[in-house]
């Protein structure tokens, strides 16, 4: 529950949002609101800050200068506020997975790997490869993926899908 609220409230969900969704008293939802902000003051003073500069300028702007315009929003105050908080997480998201997806393409260029990136889904970059003796997991190794258990979940994945020559290709980047 935790988490849902951590993510919701970052994307600008209300007491009266919870309320709703979770079924349970708006003094309740107010409660965990207030239990997050206590315990993230300073994420919480972020999105606080993004959202009212962003309501009031008519748009939000990222640290690499990117912009979103929320003026359409400027007769709904709360939707400005929203907007502007969103772009913040989202934008930024977004921006990080560009610039993964331009390290990729340099590492598989630069190394020569037999991989071919093929798409980007939200933040994920998915590839393609023949196997070689050149390990395309060796990108990996390199720092792409920094989650060990995100990393761990996505080897597990590739093993009960494609057993036998995905296995070695593992093998070797465990060790």
């Amino acid at each position: 529950r935790g988490k849902i609220v951590m993510f919701s409230l970052a994307y600008g969900k209300t007491a009266t949002g919870f309320a709703e969704d979770w079924g349970i008293p708006e003094s309740e939802a107010k409660s965990l609101i207030k239990g997050f902000e206590k315990r993230f003051p300073v994420l919480t003073a972020w999105l606080k800050y993004h959202g009212e500069l962003g309501a009031s300028q008519g748009y939000s702007k990222l640290a690499n200068g990117a912009m979103r315009f929320v003026a359409e929003k400027t007769k709904d105050k709360d939707g400005a506020y929203r907007a502007a908080m969103n772009y913040q997480i989202q934008g930024l998201s977004s921006w990080m997975t560009r610039m993964a997806m331009i390290k990729l393409d340099s590492i598989i260029q630069s190394d020569n790997l037999p991989m071919q990136l093929i798409a980007c889904i939200h933040d994920e970059l998915l590839v393609t490869f023949k196997y070689s003796d050149q390990c395309p997991m060796a990108a990996v190794k390199n720092g792409l993926i920094l989650d060990q258990e995100h990393a761990d979940r996505r080897k597990q994945q590739c093993l009960d899908k494609c057993p036998g020559h995905v296995t070695d290709c593992v093998t070797r980047y465990e060790n």
